[in-house]
């Protein structure tokens, strides 16, 4: 099956005079969607139209997982192949990857393509010092304008509109050049909080009090930092507003305006004929909790299954009889990604650049391990998990208990079995140990260097200080 892959995928490797096609990879990126959140992973609100059409005709990962639960180790893991220990990024948001790592950008690059990228979420864009560090390292343009502010901090963002209307530019303008062959990677910032969908959207997705159960009108407390731990985070908070499902519906709402703003873009695509012979993957960089085990519309707080489960859906080019639209339930990871772009590419993974993963386009294997973590190593705040066959351990900060899941659980892959599995969960701690014990981190850590305004919005972000969800 592979080898039908490379040989429909890859006709620059042909030795005939005829000039080699052109290759395009596209990368839709979404902050903070969860799997579960979309009509195509069974949602029964109309959140997703657009992604339910596109996963129709691609090959969707019921079971995919993230390595990290916060952006930046999220997104450079996917970009690199790499873990989040393995290229300086464990800490969260405030360390960037090292130029030392080779993303796919840079592997597009010599490889003929041209890699361009536009983003909106603040943390990823291009530090100040440092422009061949971190996801930006390997772009010929790296489009990191934001021009509005969140609504009840001041950070800034592109809301989902803006991010369509600079990714159409940026392909117009490659047809306008006759520059067919590109890598684009294009990140949304909605639906990650303060949820502030349309005005359209807000109102097609709120519910009346009146029509809900009076166990659906749960009252929270209204937080004081960015835990979500037993409360709304303080950035969430909107018109004073203490109850959660208007929040609930708040965030369907903006996972319709995504939906409607990608949408626009895979039309774009289609109009400038570049749809149906595109490599395009979709994923989340993480999800969101939305009250499970009393964590409320936050990430990076854990790595609960809701915040490391994400969407991934894959439309390979040509029609091979392998490559048709299906649901795949073999667990799968963002590293994939990286050994799925060489494939199609032609190219050899690298000596000098240890990926993980496995390529797509063929079953996973069934036995891999599969490594996440939230917070440094070492640290007391660390969150680790590991994925071994069908299960998952998480190995949460301080002295909580760890979780045992049985993914191949279709009823209830989210039930912690510990207890009835305890001799399971012993080994899968001794494996997690093991993995973790075998990391070789980056020898050169870069952090951020943070003007006052960075100190600002990183500490509006939850990404310094000692509030309770680093703990």
């Amino acid at each position: 099956m592979a080898a039908v892959f490379a040989l429909a995928l890859t006709p620059a490797c042909s030795t005939d005079s005829s000039p080699p096609s052109p290759r395009r990879v596209i990368l839709i990126t979404c902050d903070t969607l969860r799997a579960d959140r979309l009509g195509a992973y069974g949602y029964e609100r109309d959140v997703s139209p657009s992604l339910d059409a596109l996963a129709s005709e691609s090959i969707l990962f019921e079971r995919a997982y993230s390595s990290a639960a916060s952006t930046v180790p999220s997104v450079s893991s996917l970009l690199s192949g790499r873990l989040p220990d393995e290229i300086g990024v464990s800490g969260g948001n405030q360390t960037l990857m090292h130029p030392s790592v080779e993303t796919l950008a840079e592997v597009a690059g010599k490889a003929g393509l041209i890699p361009g990228a536009v983003v909106s979420n603040w943390v990823l864009r291009v530090q100040p010092g440092h422009a061949t560090a971190g996801v930006s390292q390997g772009f010929a343009t790296f489009d990191d304008r934001m021009d509005q502010l969140e609504s009840d901090r001041a950070v800034a963002e592109r809301r989902a509109g803006g991010t369509t209307d600079a990714a159409l530019a940026w392909l117009r303008e490659r047809k306008q050049r006759g520059e067919e062959s590109f890598f684009f990677w294009v990140h949304y910032q909605d639906p990650h909080g303060p949820y502030t969908p349309t005005d359209e959207n807000l109102e097609r997705f709120a519910r009346d009090a009146a029509d809900l159960s009076s166990d659906a009108i749960l009252s929270l407390k209204l937080g004081t930092n960015t835990s979500g731990r037993g409360q709304i985070p303080d950035y969430q908070i909107i018109d004073g507003e203490s109850r959660a499902f208007p929040y609930l519906d708040r965030y369907d709402a903006e996972i319709r305006t995504f939906d409607d703003a990608v949408g626009e873009l895979l039309d774009e695509l289609r109009a400038l004929e570049w749809y149906e012979s595109s490599l395009l993957v979709f994923t989340a960089d993480h999800g969101e909790s939305l009250g499970e085990a009393d964590y409320w519309f936050c990430h990076g707080q854990s790595l609960a299954d809701e915040v490391v489960r994400v969407p991934l859906i894959v439309r390979f080019p040509g029609a091979s009889d392998e490559l048709q639209p299906a649901r795949r339930t073999d667990v799968a990871s963002h590293l994939d990604v990286y050994p799925t772009v060489l494939e199609y590419l032609g190219l050899a993974r690298s000596s000098s650049s240890p990926i993980l993963g496995s390529s797509l386009s063929v079953p996973l294997p069934a036995e891999r391990q599969l490594f996440q973590n939230c917070g440094e190593l070492g640290s007391r705040r660390r969150h680790s998990a590991l994925i071994s066959g069908n299960w998952r351990v998480v190995r949460p900060a301080g002295k909580a208990a760890p979780t045992l899941l049985d993914l191949s659980d279709e009823l209830a892959p989210e039930r912690n079995v510990a207890e009835e599995h305890a001799e399971r969960l012993r080994e899968m701690l001794a494996q997690l140990e093991q993995r973790e014990a075998a990391i070789v981190p980056e020898d050169d850590v870069i952090v951020r260097k943070a003007n006052r305004r960075d100190e600002e919005m990183l500490r509006a972000l939850g990404y310094t200080g000692n509030d309770e969800e680093n703990e």
